[in-house]
């Protein structure tokens, strides 16, 4: 599937990121009308062509997306004033969301509301794991030192859990770059873009908080599981679809 598929769905279309769809499958987001909107689509592999979700015709403009609950329920990665930030997927809607937390004394928001921008994490790619939300946000908490996508690019990452029922937050590990999460239900990996020696596909582990890296190479973006599970592809250089598996 060429450029000439992304340009089919909308003006200016171009492809810009990979997810799990509801179903499992993969999910392809293009960007349309000068980066102003996402279009959120199923690829069809029989067909091999883009169908759209039925509960999500257009949205904003989105850095990523995971779903829970066949298609009307999840999290994405929204554009905001203050930067990036997770907001939830109510009945097929993104919904306004700025709940306060605190991680390691600091207290912040990952919504985006205008309340500050230094009170604002800088959170991105939302995955939900055993009815927990898993995010990643800069090692500056509150994004103060990191005020340019420039600083961003230099910074540490950190994955945070979240769990929604006790309402507490927990730092899991740091990220060695700015990267992408994505789950099967039961593993987790993440695409690491990095300045440094981090780049490639690390597997997580939530419990130990231990990071192991099962893919070596330069830029990684965007993995997104089989519907097995077992295989994942991610984006690698930005130029090209990559396929690999976890460890057995």
């Amino acid at each position: 599937m060429d450029q000439s598929a992304a340009e089919s769905v909308c003006r200016g279309g171009t492809f810009h990121f990979l997810y799990r769809s509801s179903s499992g499958g993969l999910g392809v987001a293009v960007m349309c009308d000068s980066s102003t909107r996402t279009e959120l689509l199923n690829y069809s592999e029989g067909g091999r062509r883009l169908e759209p979700f039925i509960s999500h015709p257009s949205v904003p403009f989105l850095g990523d997306a995971f779903f829970v609950d066949g298609e009307s329920a999840g999290y994405a990665e929204v554009a905001r004033e203050c930067g990036m930030a997770v907001l939830p997927f109510v009945d097929g809607k993104l919904e306004e969301s700025d709940f306060a937390m605190t991680v390691s004394g600091n207290s912040f928001r990952i919504g985006g509301v205008d309340v500050g921008c230094e009170s604002v994490a800088r959170a991105r790619s939302p995955i939900v794991l055993d009815g927990k939300l898993f995010f990643l946000i800069p090692d500056s908490r509150g994004a103060a030192s990191a005020s340019s996508p420039k600083a961003l690019d230099e910074v540490g990452w950190l994955l945070v859990q979240w769990d929604p029922e006790v309402r507490e937050s927990t730092i899991i590990v740091e990220i060695p770059g700015i990267a992408h999460l994505a789950t099967n239900g039961q593993d987790i990996v993440v695409a690491v873009h990095s300045r440094g020696e981090g780049g490639g596909v690390w597997s997580v582990d939530p419990i130990a908080g231990e990071l192991s890296r099962i893919v070596d190479g330069g830029d990684s973006w965007h993995p997104s599981f089989s519907p097995s599970g077992k295989e994942f592809v991610y984006i690698e250089g930005l130029d090209r679809l990559e396929f690999d598996s976890l460890p057995a």
